[in-house]
């Protein structure tokens, strides 16, 4: 966290051994593809965490109260949900802007659906609230084919379908992820607009091209609901 509105400036930097739940008994685990998100309350860090086999255990999230970052506290604190009800792979927790009910999570949820979870009591004791299933348009949840590129034989690592961000603002959660389109072996971008209090899609949509596979992408949302999506590209006769 930098000291200061100056990012060249001093920072303050911490770290939480991940293996130990709630800080004291050690399981072995580690944490893979952390993710960040804030509130006026709150940062939240959440994480997969996997076994020393690489196998996927269960998921982690961390809740640090703000104030003690931004003064600098060399000893911090932090509320932990190891596992929690209804928790899966990849959770994403929201960059809220403005005052919300709750911190929400979004991830994959059961087939053609994305799983909305919460916590609310952000300024006391955060509680965790298994998630709502929101039905979205149809899509394969799989590791994804490789893009290819220009002046290149080898393709370019596409991932999977996990959610890559997630924004709340003025009462809708918005997110993106990568997706195979259904017609062709192409990837493509999936956006979407979700109501969290009624669990239901407000707006969404896919970005293509007749040539060009699309991968990675991210979302912004500002404060007159306009969104913006970056995302990175590449096809047999482009470099990515």
């Amino acid at each position: 966290v930098s000291s200061t509105s100056d990012p060249t400036g001093a920072w303050s930097k911490w770290a939480i051994d991940a293996d130990r739940d709630n800080d004291a008994q050690p399981f072995d685990n580690w944490a893979d593809f952390p993710g960040v998100g804030l509130d006026g309350n709150n940062l939240y860090v959440s994480a997969n965490m996997f076994s020393n086999s690489d196998f996927f255990q269960y998921s982690k999230v961390w809740v640090l109260p703000k104030p003690q970052l931004l003064s600098g506290s060399a000893s911090i604190t932090w509320t932990e949900f190891r596992n929690p009800p209804g928790s899966d792979f990849n959770m994403q927790p929201a960059h809220t802007f403005g005052t919300a009910a709750a911190e929400y999570f979004l991830f994959e949820g059961s087939t053609n659906c994305l799983a909305v979870a919460w916590i609310d009591n952000t300024s006391g004791t955060p509680v965790w609230h298994s998630p709502l299933q929101v039905p979205v348009t149809p899509y394969t949840s799989i590791i994804l084919s490789g893009a290819p590129q220009f002046g290149n034989d080898n393709t370019i690592d596409t991932s999977d379908t996990r959610l890559l961000n997630v924004v709340y603002r003025a009462g809708s959660l918005w997110t993106v992820h990568t997706v195979q389109s259904p017609a062709t072996v192409k990837t493509e971008v999936s956006w979407y607009q979700i109501d969290p209090g009624t669990a239901t899609v407000l707006s969404q949509g896919r970005i293509s091209d007749p040539t060009r596979w699309y991968y990675y992408p991210s979302i912004g949302v500002n404060q007159d609901n306009v969104a913006a999506i970056g995302f990175s590209g590449s096809s047999p006769t482009e470099y990515a």
